[in-house]
């Protein structure tokens, strides 16, 4: 079994060692392995749980630990930019809620040791539905970050943490789909939820931060099981978002499959990635969403371990340069066709949603326009 796997299995307790003694170019290895995938912090808790013997050379160690220190401090940062940019929001009249990341990390045995990525937040208006109220939203950033780029589902105000390297992203929408048919019956799901989900339900952060608001379990392992897949296809996705789901899953025992997902057409999805659960995190059974499906399994772990963090290591979608507009979208076309088979809705409309989403921002007088 790969050494990272199993390093990750003892981190998260359901193994007690490695299967085998790794040399030093083992550790080198795993460790460049594990930043790429951005579950580095995770991996070094159970590196603290291995036998002496088991553990690196003192130098990687160091070197690992001091990686895992910088990253327990930008955790502490997270939250209490998290908690305060939220507070802004909700001062300003906006029902705010704060979506996977730091809401993720106090799932964790060791929260301070999930690597942060952004503040994602959904922003909905009281009285209006979230595609109702997303003008309203898309006013007040445009107010104080007038050149954000806006885009279907979220925008970007960097007014408060732009000086600290932190990307806030309110999101009107909290995610979407190309397929226009489906993504209708996914929005309708949200206008149904939104009332549910803005009922306060808060999680205290660690170092007397305060709390924020998050969404309930059950909205979480619908909506992020999309996140996972519509990253899957538009870019890549990495570890740290399938131990996030783990993490979720584990919340509840019997757990069962939710209608939407059935309505949406990701059933199938849904049990390639209880695949990848069961092999990488040895998710119970009794916590999967339903029987998991190997094959395309198979296919959706080697994505994952190929592409890296939201596919920064995939040498299909990383850009040169000297590389056009034309380049970069003959490119990415030739990525999607990888997952015509796995994923053909999305593949067969992605053009359709890029074309409608460049038309509709347009329209709105949105016209930096990134591609996406």
């Amino acid at each position: 079994m790969n050494l990272l796997i199993e390093l990750l299995q003892v981190a998260l307790g359901s193994r007690d060692r490695l299967s085998r003694q790794p040399s030093d170019s083992d550790w080198e290895y795993v460790f460049v392995k594990a930043k790429e995938q951005t579950i580095a912090g995770v991996l070094f808790d159970g590196i603290e749980k291995l036998d002496v013997s088991q553990r690196p050379s003192k130098h990687l160690l160091m070197s690992w630990y001091a990686y895992v220190e910088r990253l327990e401090r930008r955790n502490d940062k997270m939250n209490y930019f998290s908690r305060n940019v939220m507070m802004r929001f909700m001062q300003d009249g906006f029902r705010v809620l704060v979506l996977k990341g730091q809401g993720n990390a106090m799932m964790y045995d060791n929260p301070r040791r999930r690597h942060p990525g952004d503040i994602d937040l959904w922003l909905t208006v009281p009285g209006k539905t979230p595609r109702e109220g997303r003008d309203d939203v898309v006013r007040y950033v445009l107010k104080y970050c007038p050149t954000s780029q806006v885009l279907y589902h979220h925008t970007v105000f960097d007014v408060l943490t732009k000086s600290e390297g932190i990307e806030i992203e309110p999101h009107y929408l909290p995610t979407w789909l190309c397929n226009p048919f489906r993504n209708a019956v996914l929005q309708k799901w949200f206008e149904k939820e939104v009332d549910r989900q803005f009922e306060n339900r808060k999680i205290e952060l660690p170092g007397d931060v305060g709390f924020i608001y998050v969404p309930t379990n059950d909205f979480n392992i619908t909506f992020q099981l999309i996140h996972i897949y519509r990253h899957l296809f538009s870019d890549g996705i990495g570890l740290r978002q399938i131990i996030d789901y783990y993490y979720l899953l584990k919340q509840n025992e019997h757990n069962d499959m939710p209608d939407l997902l059935r309505r949406i057409g990701l059933s199938d999805f849904t049990a390639a990635l209880m695949y990848v659960l069961s092999v990488v995190c040895d998710l119970d059974r009794k916590c999967m969403l339903c029987e998991p499906n190997e094959k395309d399994g198979v296919f959706l772990l080697e994505e994952i371990m190929r592409a890296g963090n939201f596919g920064l290591y995939d040498s299909r979608s990383v850009f040169g340069d000297d590389e056009g507009r034309i380049d970069r979208f003959v490119r990415r076309q030739k990525r999607l066709m990888k997952f015509l088979t796995f994923c053909p809705s999305e593949v067969f409309w992605s053009l359709y949603f890029t074309i409608w989403q460049r038309c509709w921002r347009i329209k709105k007088g949105y016209t930096t326009w990134s591609g996406r």
